[in-house]
């Protein structure tokens, strides 16, 4: 378990942490720009032991999304600088512990599109499926083992493209942000494609306000997305953004959706399943100074509010990426308030629950995490390393006038709609759909 920054002798020039990939035998990758807007990559062992890093390209190169394959090697995607002001969407298989990325290279034939990958998934044949956007439109596409580009579809009323996966079937399946007439972001889209055709899209509503979207695909075809929604309009002092969570099933129901309580803004960069549930990665900012907090929060999957925590100090510290270890989780992103007036890369280590260890000495010396679980769902239970197990009353304040909240003995938190019409609003707004206006 860590907290820390990778500065300058680390071979960083500031920079930040976008995303980090679990390898085999206990090691870490993650990626990254320095401060020169260059793409970097680390892989540590399991005793956060730099085995390996390296740079790539100039200024605009970008790698957003790692997967191991089957050989040791790793895939990663993004961009590549092609020339002013354009990024062409490129995919690169490189190995952790070569002498660099340059040597294994492999350009994607769809280099001419201006955009990025975000996402990658296998398939059954080791090749790779990729989702992310061009200039106009979510983009899906597929690769073989080479890796070659075997086809792409930019999907209709889509800005962006995440989280990937292949079915059963072998076929692409994802998820798109999409939008409006207006342009505007107005829910998700989920993508069926393969052999170079959509065969399906579903679209999801989201609440009013969506600015932006993470999602994670779990066991048994179940999705969970994290929309990051902007304050509801009316009068009076200014009000925090939100986070809304949406679990939704294999047949594109929406299952449950749930806000995220909290006094401050909260914003989702990304989400991953853990071995509890769902866990939003993103920031937390504070009303009165500004700042922000790496933030976090866990929730089991049927939506109650496990946890939530903030990290870092007084500044600017941001999560953008992160995922689940056999031994708990990791956030990646970037950090200016440890005594540098830059921002550097930035990587916590929490367990299972994203608290710091309590197994090293004092009352938790001897409990496991989830040793403090009193089986009561109107309580928040965790190990502090001072008192042992501590149990507090569940806040299930989701900050929404538009519902009534409640904590149910056997369910937990239960948020339920107003009626629409209903004079909660600021200003007098009434309430349509459960939001505010």
């Amino acid at each position: 378990m860590y907290d820390k920054t990778y500065p300058a002798n680390d071979g960083w020039t500031a920079g930040y942490f976008t995303d980090a990939v679990a390898l085999r035998g206990g090691r870490v990758g993650y990626l990254g720009f320095d401060g020169y807007d260059q793409a970097q990559a680390i892989e540590r062992d399991a005793h956060d032991t730099v085995v390996w890093q390296d740079g790539e390209g100039g200024s605009g190169v970008s790698r957003r999304a790692v997967v191991e394959m089957p050989d040791g090697r790793v895939a990663l995607a993004g961009a590549s600088f092609v020339g002013w002001g354009k990024y062409g969407i490129a995919l690169v298989k490189s190995r952790f512990g070569s002498t660099g990325f340059a040597a294994s290279f492999a350009a994607s034939p769809y280099a001419s599109l201006e955009g990025h990958f975000l996402a990658l998934a296998l398939t059954s044949t080791t090749g790779l499926y990729a989702a992310g956007h061009t200039k106009t439109a979510g983009l899906v596409a597929a690769f073989d083992e080479i890796p070659t580009g075997l086809w792409y579809k930019e999907v209709p009323a889509t800005s962006l493209c995440r989280s990937v996966t292949a079915t059963a079937a072998d076929d692409l399946l994802t998820w798109c942000l999409g939008t409006g007439a207006d342009g505007k972001p107005n829910g998700a889209v989920r993508v069926l494609a393969g052999g170079g055709d959509l065969k399906s899209t579903l679209a999801i509503a989201a609440p009013v306000g969506v600015q932006s979207f993470a999602p994670v695909f779990a066991p048994e075809g179940t999705s969970y997305l994290a929309f990051t929604v902007a304050p509801a309009a009316g009068g009076g002092p200014a009000k925090p953004s939100r986070v809304v969570v949406l679990r939704v099933d294999s047949a594109g129901k929406v299952v449950w959706q749930r806000m995220i309580p909290s006094v401050y803004g909260l914003g989702a960069y990304d989400l991953e399943w853990s071995v509890n549930g769902p866990v939003v990665i993103g920031y937390r900012k504070h009303a009165t100074t500004g700042d922000l907090n790496g933030w976090a929060a866990g929730l089991d999957p049927s939506g109650v509010l496990l946890w939530q925590r903030d990290y870092g100090g007084d500044g600017t510290d941001v999560f953008y990426g992160g995922t689940a270890l056999p031994d708990g989780l990791l956030f990646v992103g970037g950090t200016n308030s440890q005594g540098k007036a830059q921002q550097e890369p930035w990587a916590v280590r929490t367990d299972a629950w994203g608290q710091a260890p309590c197994n090293k000495s004092g009352p938790c010396a001897d409990l496991a995490a989830k040793a403090c679980d009193d089986g009561k769902p109107c309580t928040a239970d965790t190990c502090s390393p001072i008192d042992g197990c501590v149990s507090a009353p569940t806040q299930c304040d989701d900050g929404n006038p538009c519902t009534s909240d409640a904590c149910d003995p056997k369910a937990g938190c239960v948020w339920s709609a107003l009626p629409d019409g209903t004079a909660a609003c600021p200003g007098g707004g009434q309430c349509g759909g459960g939001f505010c206006p």
